[in-house]
């Protein structure tokens, strides 16, 4: 599901290579011109980053794309320097054992996995660093999270947008809480439903109010 506001600020990316699914959905922090030009760029270094054979992790993919991103906008940390960058969830996924790798720069990974002891679905949390991918200054390396997929497992990685949508009878933001919960209590519908019944929601909780941001979800089932 994407609805757009700034059209080319978000940005999500597909790629299958040597047995590994590389999946992530990101969001430039700029606005306008910036935004779009961040997105550009972080679509190209992202490309030319997963062809280098020595990353070989989701939190590597990263660490290398911040690097890439201060040099390309000549980040210095002075506060006369650009400061933009990404927030972005990235998975990737070996198709030949199902593991797989993520890592998050202020976006988390969602897993509904299927109980098989009880009618309850189990919900993963994959946490993200709380720092962007850009200049930062309490900068960090991110960390790898892995996890074993199974069958029937849902993954969900988004942007920022769906929570922040203001709305509601006191004109409050969406907020984290009644996302995951919306989540949670639809997940056993198919992925088209499930799109269907976020987007009547989201329409449903702003009214009359303008969208907030540029809303990104991407879902999938292994």
């Amino acid at each position: 599901m994407e609805t757009k506001r700034h059209r080319k600020r978000r940005l999500y990316y597909f790629k299958n290579i040597n047995n590994h699914l590389l999946i992530a959905a990101a969001d430039s922090t700029g606005h306008g011109v910036p935004g779009a030009f961040m997105s550009m760029l972080g679509i190209t270094l992202l490309e030319e980053i997963i062809r280098k054979t020595e990353i070989k992790d989701a939190a590597s993919v990263l660490n290398e794309l911040r690097t890439q991103i201060k040099i390309a906008l000549a980040q210095s940390g002075n506060s006369k320097t650009q400061q933009d960058g990404m927030d972005i969830a990235f998975c990737d996924i070996d198709t030949t054992n199902l593991e797989m790798s993520f890592a998050g720069a202020y976006n988390p990974c969602w897993i509904i996995r299927k109980n098989m002891q009880t009618t309850d679905n189990e919900f993963i949390i994959l946490d993200a660093d709380h720092q962007p991918v850009g200049i930062f200054h309490k900068e960090k390396p991110f960390v790898e999270k892995k996890i074993l997929l199974q069958q029937d497992d849902i993954i969900y990685i988004f942007s920022d947008g769906y929570e922040s949508q203001f709305g509601g009878e006191r004109n409050e933001k969406f907020k984290m809480k009644r996302f995951r919960e919306l989540i949670i209590n639809n997940s056993i519908l198919p992925l088209t439903e499930q799109e269907e019944i976020l987007l009547q929601q989201l329409n449903h909780w702003k009214n009359n109010n303008e969208q907030t941001d540029d809303i990104l979800i991407l879902s999938f089932k292994i």
